[in-house]
C-alpha cells in the first residue's frame, strides 16, 4: 500500500464489517485516507476521470499517445522490441550502434516512461 502511493498511485478499499477480522485492513486504510473507499465500479471511473462530468460513462475517453514523448533513439530500440519480442542489451546495441553506456541510460528512460520492462539476463521487452 505504502509503495502504491509512494509511486503515486490510487489505492481503493472496499469497507467491510466493523467487528470482522478480516475487514479491518481495508477499514483502516479508508479511516487514515490512505485508500479511497470502493462501492462501484462507478467510483473507480469517477476518480480516474472516466466519465463525463454529467457523471454518465463517456464513450470517447481520450486515451493519450504512447510513443509522442519518445527520442529517435527510443523509438529504433521500440521498433527493435516490437520485431522481436524479446532482445538482450548487446543484441540492442549492435543493432542500433549505440553505445552500451548510452544504450543503458536510453533503456532506464523507457523503464520509467513504463514502455519497456527488464528481464533477468539483461534482456527487455515492451510492457
Amino acid at each position: 500500500m505504502q509503495q502504491a502511493n509512494g509511486y503515486g498511485r490510487d489505492v481503493f478499499a472496499v469497507p467491510g464489517r466493523l467487528k470482522d477480522k478480516f475487514s479491518q485492513g481495508c477499514n483502516y486504510l479508508i479511516k487514515k485516507n490512505m485508500a479511497q473507499l470502493l462501492e462501484s465500479a462507478e467510483d473507480v471511473a469517477t476518480l480516474l476521470r472516466w466519465s463525463r462530468e454529467d457523471g454518465s460513462p463517456s464513450a470517447n475517453v481520450a486515451q493519450g499517445k504512447l510513443f509522442d514523448e519518445l527520442t529517435e533513439p527510443e523509438k529504433t530500440v521500440v521498433d527493435l522490441l516490437q520485431a522481436n519480442e524479446e532482445m538482450g542489451v548487446d543484441q540492442l546495441s549492435y543493432a542500433t550502434a549505440i553505445g552500451q553506456s548510452e544504450l543503458a541510460a536510453l533503456l532506464l528512460n523507457l523503464e520509467f516512461k513504463g514502455i519497456v520492462r527488464s528481464l533477468p539476463g539483461k534482456r527487455y521487452v515492451l510492457c
